[in-house]
């Protein structure tokens, strides 16, 4: 593993930092809708089966995921919102009584969440490197 020395230049860290973390966020969100709308994507029929994805019959739910993003502000950190928005899709996703769960929301995110914060991570050092605030030990493999 390398070995790297952190030189701190706080205001212009944090702008850096925050600016390069967004676009991280805003990038994995989007890369996550994708994600999802491809996983509702497989044609009907045949039904899913339980537990997995639901197929798709219309484009209405695929076409109804959606991102947001929150305003940065000095004080809050930006946030992104995956929103799924076609009625019907809290009755695919938790199941009801007679028809059992079909997730295709929480099941990606819970796939994809080590690869999403791997990418926000991997910006953010690069952004580090890129300023000069982090730089490879020297001698280190």
């Amino acid at each position: 593993m390398a070995g790297y020395i952190a030189q701190w230049n706080a205001p212009r860290v944090m702008r850096g930092m925050k600016e390069s973390a967004r676009a991280a966020l805003i990038s994995e969100a989007s890369r996550m809708k994708a994600v999802i709308q491809l996983r509702i994507s497989k044609p009907y029929p045949p039904e899913s089966r339980p537990g997995r994805p639901p197929h798709m019959r219309t484009t209405r739910l695929r076409r109804s995921v959606s991102v947001t993003t929150s305003r940065q502000s000095k004080v809050l950190q930006p946030t992104v919102s995956i929103n799924v928005k076609a009625p019907y899709s809290s009755f695919l996703e938790r199941g009801t009584k007679r028809m059992k769960k079909r997730p295709f929301i929480l099941s990606t995110l819970k796939m994809e969440k080590s690869r999403m914060r791997s990418g926000i991570a991997a910006a953010i050092r690069a952004e580090a490197s890129r300023r000069g605030i982090l730089r490879k030990r020297v001698g280190s493999r």
